[in-house]
C-alpha cells in the first residue's frame, strides 16, 4: 500500500488491488487550488453581487478575461455532499485575477491552467465519517479546501462513480486515517477499469443519473443560481 501505512488488518485481496492496478494519479490529474489569504475581500455568495457581473460556464481563462466580468463560480469544499452541489461561492477573477495576483505574496495562485475546466471536486476535510466527490461543470475556479481532479473526458464520469463509492472511502482510511483528504492521498487510490466496455458504459449511465438527481435536488432550493 503506498506510503506503507500501519494497516495489518487488510485482506490479501485489498493488498492485491493496490499491488496490481494503476493509481488514480496515473490516469487523472489531482490539483490543489488557490489560497486568497483574504476571503472577506475576494469571495462572495452568488446572491450578494449583481447577476450581471457573474460569469457562468466559461470554458477557459481567455474567454473569462475577454468577458469583462468580475465574479466567477468557486469550489471551496463545504459540507459533505456526493455527486453534485455546494455551488454557492464566487471569486473575484476580474482581468484574469489581477487583484488577487497583486495581493501576492499573501495570496497563492496554484495551478491556474486548470481553472474553468470540467472535473471532480471534494472537500479537504469531513466531519461525517465519509468522503464525498462532486462533478463540477465548466466555469469553476477552486480553492485549497476544494481540491479537484481532472480526468480525460472519456473517464470523467466513471472516475466520479469510483470516488463516490464506499470502496474509495475505505481505501482512504488505509492511506490516511486523519480524514484530511489531500491530493497525494487521492492520487494513490487504486482504480480498476472494467474489461468490458459495455460494463463501463452501464456504470457511466447510472453515475450520470446520480449526478442528475443530485443536481435536481440542489437546484430545487432558492439558494441555487440555477433555481
Amino acid at each position: 500500500i503506498p506510503g506503507s501505512p500501519i494497516a495489518y488488518w487488510v485482506s490479501d485481496r485489498v493488498k492485491e488491488i493496490f499491488a496490481n492496478n494503476k493509481n488514480l494519479g496515473e490516469v487523472a490529474e489531482p490539483r490543489q487550488g488557490m489560497a486568497t489569504a483574504d476571503n472577506d475581500r475576494f469571495l462572495r455568495f452568488w446572491n450578494e453581487v449583481s447577476i450581471n457581473r457573474i460569469g457562468f460556464n466559461y470554458p477557459n481563462r481567455n474567454e473569462a478575461h475577454e468577458s469583462g466580468l468580475k465574479w466567477f463560480p468557486y469550489n471551496k469544499g463545504g459540507e459533505f455532499k456526493k455527486w453534485y452541489g455546494n455551488n454557492e461561492l464566487l471569486v473575484n477573477w476580474e482581468n484574469d485575477g489581477k487583484e488577487l495576483n497583486d495581493f501576492k505574496p499573501k495570496s497563492v495562485i496554484r495551478n491556474p491552467n486548470y481553472y474553468f475546466l470540467e472535473g471532480i471536486t471534494w472537500s479537504l476535510t469531513s466531519s461525517s465519517n465519509a468522503f464525498g466527490a462532486r462533478y463540477k461543470n465548466l466555469g469553476f475556479l477552486f480553492d485549497v479546501n476544494g481540491m479537484s481532479i481532472f480526468p480525460k473526458k472519456k473517464d470523467l464520469i466513471y472516475i466520479n462513480s469510483f470516488m463516490c463509492s464506499k470502496l474509495t472511502y475505505r481505501f482512504l482510511q488505509l492511506i490516511n486515517p486523519t480524514m484530511a483528504f489531500q491530493i497525494g492521498d487521492i492520487a494513490r487510490l487504486p482504480i480498476i477499469f472494467p474489461k468490458q466496455e459495455s460494463t463501463k458504459q452501464q456504470i457511466d449511465i447510472l453515475t450520470q443519473e446520480c449526478i442528475d438527481i443530485s443536481k435536481e435536488e440542489w437546484d430545487s432550493r432558492e439558494t441555487s443560481w440555477d433555481f
